[in-house]
């Protein structure tokens, strides 16, 4: 299987120019198509919510006045950054499929979408028909951004790139694994595949702990190695500290430009009450990760 269409959901935020960035960098390698998504709910829709009982005619136009024209602005600086980015790596636009002679040698294209829609059903429902979704690390206090990734991580089933902000040259030379043995962590190897059989190597990272037998590594990186890929195993101690640190840190170490993790490998609601490594990464990744659940 290999990645051939993308989707990218942009809000006109500093991020998108890296999602874009990245976007590209995974498409060239299979000529793939890369839908660029601004959802956003109709301003008359946005202005009901604000507005409040007995409000005269008047307040009422007043909101749906703002309403369309915070829509409109935020629209301008969207098409701007994606018009850009067409210019300047010759993206053409392609809505449909050419069948025709010569289409698997093709270029990647682009299509623009822009339902009037929740930017999270948005992903959810166009999510499910790509084959990767990639998305900015979610904000502490960006309630509409942290939507975006659950709905990418929860409900498209898709594999999830999750790019931290500032990252504007992304590579994907070579990538680390992080492998635990886990049914998540299986169905990660699989869906990245794509992508690992496109790096010059890979690195399979595994934690150990006093407490839980060491996994075995090799067997998984023979499995990965049949892809015709160069693989390396490491092992280190996954005793005391933060887990997604260290995963991160061993990546880094290894020269790694991205990390394949298994998402919420215990149940959703216990990391999100206890913690995890899902969640941790979530918060403060500083690599690309690429989610599965």
């Amino acid at each position: 299987m290999t990645i051939k269409t993308i989707l990218v959901p942009v809000s006109g935020q500093p991020e998108d120019e890296v999602l874009l960035e990245s976007a590209i960098a995974v498409a060239r390698a299979s000529s793939s198509h890369i839908n660029v998504l601004h959802a956003g709910m109709d301003p008359r829709q946005i202005a009901a919510r604000q507005m409040g009982e007995g409000m005269g005619a008047s307040q009422v136009e007043a909101v749906v006045t703002a309403a369309n024209k915070a829509y409109d602005d935020t629209r301008a600086v969207v098409v701007n950054i994606f018009e850009d980015w067409r210019s300047r790596h010759e993206i053409a636009i392609a809505d449909g499929v050419d069948f025709g002679a010569g289409a698997a040698e093709a270029s990647v294209t682009t299509s623009w979408l822009e339902p009037k829609q929740d930017p999270a059903a948005a992903v959810a429902k166009l999510g499910r028909l790509a084959d990767l979704v990639i998305v900015s690390r979610p904000k502490p206090s960006g309630q509409n951004e942290n939507a975006v990734v659950e709905a990418a991580l929860m409900e498209t089933g898709r594999p999830v790139l999750m790019v931290p902000p500032g990252d504007r040259h992304p590579r994907m030379n070579c990538i680390a694994v992080a492998w635990n043995g886990s049914r998540e962590a299986a169905r990660a190897v699989s869906q990245a595949m794509p992508v690992l059989e496109t790096a010059d190597r890979v690195l399979v990272l595994s934690g150990v702990t006093y407490t839980a037998a060491e996994t075995d590594v090799e067997s998984i990186a023979n499995t990965i190695a049949r892809h015709g890929v160069k693989v390396e195993t490491v092992k280190f101690s996954a005793n005391g500290g933060n887990l997604a640190e260290k995963l991160q840190a061993e990546a880094l170490r290894g020269g790694a430009d991205m990390l394949v993790l298994g998402a919420y490998s215990h149940s959703r609601l216990r990391e999100l009450i206890l913690g995890g490594v899902t969640k941790d990464i979530l918060a403060t990744s500083h690599m690309p990760i690429m989610f599965s659940h």
